[in-house]
């Protein structure tokens, strides 16, 4: 078998943690993207040292977080839940039909994850329950503040606020989707998306920024700055309501993580300590190749 097969193509997906020289990323892999069967995953660790491999699984998973006590979580479409605490993985199973879409959580609990078809679910105890009530449609985002100021973004614009009691759905300034959220404050939220849509505001108040039509991926806080994911298009800084490209990268998440702003695309990751910038590509072909080429197992 010829390795790696010309069609095989890896992306860094989400990055987790909270010390920049010790990195969790979730990576994908495809051999044919437009086919679920082709789909796995690569949760590895990022260190000084080099990368390394710390779950495989044969599956889209779709979230990575990380707790600030360390545990690590991820979700996958077939509704399976997988959470590191020490040197073992553990798995929830919330039902093969659930597709999860994201997870996000407060502290070391409660923990958050939602998908398609209104799902979502929330940790507590160490217990995963149903958290749904007043949610509608395909949901892709969720995150906040606190266990009573929530986010969750839906598939066609819509945002959903959980308060005290249950979620509710706000006025949406775009019918365009929202690809990610930024909770700085209860009244600073940040939201972006397909078309150049970008927004500040919180609950049904929301400013229109910026002066692109790209999509935009990925949101940070660093320096007292919005900086803005726009894939292809590079890296920018809101300046004075605007977008100003400060790096010609590809970068489609960002992370923020010892004092340094991480922004990733496809199998690099560029880092920017507030002086200088660095770039690394570690060698995620060597750490799937033993799954991918020999068909080992999980």
């Amino acid at each position: 078998m010829q390795w790696p097969p010309e069609e095989l193509t890896l992306t860094i997906y989400e990055v987790a943690g909270d010390d920049p020289a010790n990195l969790r990323l979730l990576i994908h892999a495809a051999t044919q993207p437009d086919n679920s069967e082709t789909f796995s995953s690569l949760i590895a660790r990022n260190s000084p040292a080099g990368a390394s491999a710390e779950l495989y699984k044969r599956e889209w998973l779709t979230s990575l977080w990380q707790t600030p006590l360390g545990t690590v979580y991820t979700c996958s479409m077939s509704g399976r839940i997988y959470s590191k605490a020490g040197d073992s993985w553990n798995e929830s199973n919330l039902g093969a039909q659930v597709f999860l879409n994201s997870l996000w959580g407060i502290r070391e609990e409660p923990i958050y994850v939602c998908g398609l078809d209104a799902a979502s679910f929330i940790q507590e105890q160490g217990r995963w329950r149903t958290f749904s009530q007043g949610l509608t449609g395909d949901l892709k985002k969720v995150s906040g503040l606190g266990p009573d100021d929530l986010y969750i973004l839906g598939s066609k614009g819509e945002i959903f606020h959980y308060g005290r009691r249950e979620w509710a759905r706000l006025e949406s300034p775009t019918n365009q989707r929202l690809i990610s959220i930024l909770c700085v404050s209860p009244d600073e939220i940040y939201l972006c998306g397909r078309r150049g849509m970008l927004f500040r505001g919180s609950n049904n108040r929301w400013e229109r920024l910026g002066n692109v039509e790209f999509t935009l991926y990925a949101l940070a806080r660093y320096q007292d700055a919005l900086w803005v994911a726009g894939g292809t298009e590079g890296l920018f800084r809101l300046e004075n309501g605007d977008l100003k490209l400060i790096r010609d990268v590809h970068a489609y998440g960002l992370h923020t993580a010892g004092g340094r702003l991480i922004a990733y695309g496809e199998t690099s990751l560029h880092e920017f300590d507030g002086e200088r910038w660095s770039s690394v590509t570690p060698d995620f072909l060597g750490l799937i190749k033993p799954y991918e080429r020999l068909g080992a197992p999980e």
